[in-house]
């Protein structure tokens, strides 16, 4: 028996549990309830022969009326083959594989397993032991005629081999190893009873009063709830259970029940599985505070589980919980370290990526200084061990977490990442030069080769996650240069990217951050296009997609800002701007210089840009504080409309180049000068026709229209009269437009100005006709800013 190859070579007891999983017991009654049909089919079918032949000796034997179908045995055969070779399942999953419809089983074999289970559940320990026993007694090569069907099972077959390497196991367990057993198959079964059926009023007592008869064998003091975990410790199973176990369980008794016993390969692919859905697709993942519970349980059975440590770390990175998160990677990494008779460079490459991962998690709580610290002392371990790898993936998070000599750092990592053939790093590096280029003046078309670069590399290696980036980044800098439809289409493409992967599913991958951006994106395109219903609908969706992202919060109080501003809802926008303030402090600050402005509160206007010129030099946050403090100080508006057009140009961002020339426009206007106004307007109304926001059309528009009736003084009357009649429809237009964003304000001075027109130039139906539209708008729009009350 020495060379037979079920003798268990180098096993101890420390194993046995592993190999008597619930799982495994499950697919051993499976067995018995297909070799138990199998034996009454060919019962019947010998039964039916020899009546036959008694009865009629000269007539032909019948074929095949009794024999179980090719297709079920072969279907059978896979099924227990799949579950012998894959990793152990959850009942739920289990039961969800033998009723899928990807095996042909017989009907009969699936209610079976599931009475036989019931019935489990219905007795004690002894029942569970008879019925093992019986199955490992099922005969096996029996060569009745020769007959396929009345073979059972082969010992040389995958079955048979299975049978006897889990009988070998069972007949070694202790009679307390025996009742944890149990108590973990109870347990086992019991955690999928919210999705799977049972019979409420016969389940058996609790597994601590279960086997009376079996407990009066043993001294009383012996401890029935306790079994050897595989490392040594002793811990309870069902801590703090209930004498009897309902089936209507509070949520804190559900989180004192054990999962059961977690076997290695069980515990594995759990995890290997929901890190990846993690990192991949969050929303398919177990809720946190669900996963945590397993987590406790698999490293209650598997204490020495590194691997379930860094989980509970990504677990605690989901809810920015930091000092769990701290405790878990310490946790992983104390169960990683090297021990003493290693090698030299093994143990110094556990702990150079310890200090790596600690950068990491320190740069994602924003912790730059302690991020710094441990990432040098991650280089110097690489550099010390001549570990090129290891010190690409240092760098990238160097050049990410410095802002000095960045563009060096990301070239260097961009080119020695290329040559050790880290594809994913050049990629990588490439998208984030051309983010940093387009921050530091470079030309549009250098960023955009470098983007088509990294979405080579992509396709080629299959990166998905980075193909998101790529597109959220080209929607990011399409915004950036003001074409918002080809921002829009960009963020669209994202959304329809298809990211699945047959290899681990159908599922799609959310594509982290890059979705999000992408969905916040489209809703504040369809807030300036005054969407607010579609605006609302998308940031819903988003919350539904990444419940756990903060840019729904912000998206949500830009929404509501803008809503609120256009209607002059100022309390409201108030309201929105103070919640802003709690993770946006320079956005904030900015709406609040609007709505100051609107108020005609200059001070506190003045107060607000000049924080935010203090406080950054984003291109773009510094063009908007300067365009606004251009309105605030009349003194000063040229030379801060000349600062920002210059920062504007030098950015290559033309939608404020615009902007800004209508500003300029505007200012010549009140100083008299209509058609030098008028000249600056046709060179930028096309642009921003073409690209802006309602809300600026119709700014542009009106202004347009004022510069229009400003020139019309000095013509001739035909003349005039022609360029009245232009002006009124652009007027028009602008109305049309401040419609739409819901700004009645903006529509009450467009149509008040409408009247004074048609008034001057003896179109008295004309004037009447806005002159009603406005007294209508005036009485259901009430505002603090109409005509009426400022003089306009």
């Amino acid at each position: 028996m020495s060379n037979d190859i079920w003798t268990l070579r180098g096993s101890n007891r420390n194993n046995l549990l592993e190999y008597v999983t619930p799982h495994k017991i499950c697919v051993v009654i499976l067995i018995q309830e297909f070799c138990l049909i199998k034996k009454m089919v060919s019962q019947k079918k010998q039964m039916k022969l020899n009546i036959n032949r008694t009865l009629f000796p000269e007539a032909e034997p019948e074929s095949n009326e009794l024999n179980i179908s090719p297709i079920f045995r072969r279907d059978f055969c896979m099924l227990v083959l799949k579950l012998i070779q894959s990793p152990d399942k959850d009942y739920e999953d289990f039961i969800k594989l033998l009723e899928s419809n990807k095996y042909t089983l017989l009907p009969e074999l699936i209610s079976n397993f599931k009475n036989l289970v019931q019935k489990l559940l219905e007795s004690d320990v002894g029942h569970l032991m008879d019925i093992l026993i019986d199955v490992f007694n099922i005969p096996v090569d029996s060569n009745l005629n020769n007959d396929r069907d009345s073979m059972l099972i082969s010992k040389s077959s995958k079955i048979g081999i299975f049978l006897r390497r889990v009988r070998l196991f069972f007949d070694k367990l202790s009679f307390s190893e025996t009742i944890g057993m149990y108590k973990a198959f109870r347990n086992y079964i019991l955690t999928s009873k919210n999705k799977v059926k049972f019979d409420k009023s016969k389940i058996s007592q609790d597994p601590d009063d279960l086997d009376a008869k079996s407990h009066s064998r043993l001294s009383m003091d012996m401890d029935l709830s306790s079994i050897n975990d595989g490392g040594g410790e002793r811990f309870s199973l069902s801590p703090q259970v209930p004498s009897k176990l309902s089936f209507e369980l509070s949520d804190i008794e559900k989180r004192d029940i054990p999962v059961g016993l977690w076997s290695k390969r069980q515990a594995e692919l759990f995890i290997a599985q929901q890190a990846r859905l993690i990192t991949d697709n969050p929303e398919q993942a177990l809720p946190p505070q669900q996963l945590q519970i397993k987590l406790r349980d698999v490293i209650a059975t598997n204490p020495e589980h590194a691997e379930a440590h860094f989980l509970s770390y990504l677990n605690c990175l989901r809810v920015r919980e930091y000092g769990g998160a701290v405790n878990s990677l310490f946790h992983f990494f104390d169960r990683k370290a090297p021990s003493s008779y290693e090698e030299d460079a093994v143990r110094c490459k556990g702990l150079r990526y310890a200090a790596l991962n600690l950068a990491i998690l320190q740069a994602q709580f924003n912790r730059k200084k302690d991020a710094l610290r441990a990432l040098k002392e991650a280089i110097a371990l690489a550099h010390e061990a001549n570990d090129n790898v290891c010190l690409q993936h240092a760098q990238a998070w160097m050049y990410k977490l410095q802002s000095e000599y960045k563009d060096v750092l990301i070239q260097r990592s961009i080119l020695k990442s290329g040559e050790l053939n880290l594809n994913y790093l050049s990629s990588f590096g490439l998208q984030s030069y051309a983010d940093h280029a387009a921050k530091h003046g470079g030309l549009p078309e250098h960023i955009f080769e470098m983007l088509s670069r990294s979405d080579m590399l992509n396709c080629q290696h299959s990166m998905a996650d980075l193909m998101a980036t790529s597109l959220c980044l080209r929607s990011a800098l399409w915004a950036l240069y003001g074409r918002s439809e080809l921002a829009c289409l960009y963020s669209q493409q994202l959304l329809h990217l298809d990211t699945s992967d047959p290899s681990v599913g159908t599922h799609l991958y959310t594509g982290g951050d890059s979705i999000i951006l992408a969905i916040s994106n489209l809703a504040n395109y369809f807030t300036m296009q005054g969407e607010y219903m579609t605006a609302w609908s998308l940031v819903n969706h988003g919350k539904e997609r990444v419940p756990d992202s903060k840019w729904w919060d912000w998206s949500e109080n830009i929404l509501y800002f803008t809503e609120s501003f256009h209607k002059g809802q100022w309390q409201h926008a108030q309201l929105a701007i103070n919640q802003l303030a709690t993770f946006d402090k320079l956005e904030s600050l900015l709406r609040q210089n609007e709505l100051l402005l609107v108020k005609n509160d200059r001070r506190g206007a003045v107060e607000c840009a000049n924080n935010v010129l203090k406080n950054t030099y984003d291109p773009v946050l510094r063009i908007r504080a300067l365009y606004l403090s251009s309105k605030e100080n009349p003194r000063a508006a040229i030379l801060n409309l000349c600062e920002a057009l210059h920062i504007a140009n030098f950015h290559s961002i033309e939608y404020w180049e615009q902007l800004i020339a209508i500003e300029i426009a505007n200012i010549q206007l009140e100083m008299g000068l209509g058609y030098q106004s008028t000249k600056v307007i046709d060179r930028s109304l096309l642009s921003i026709l073409s690209h802006g926001c309602c809300s600026d059309m119709s700014d542009s528009l009106f202004l347009y229209g004022k510069s229009k009736i400003a020139i019309a003084s000095n013509c001739s009357t035909e003349t005039k009269m022609e360029i009245y009649s232009e002006a009124l429809k652009i007027l028009s237009k602008a109305a049309d437009l401040a419609r739409k964003v819901e700004n009645y304000s903006k529509v009450k001075t467009i149509v008040y100005l409408q009247a004074i027109v048609c008034d001057n130039i003896g179109l008295i139906a004309e004037r009447n006709k806005y002159a009603y539209e406005f007294r209508v708008l005036d009485e259901e729009f009430k505002t603090m800013d109409s005509p009426m009350n400022t003089g306009q």
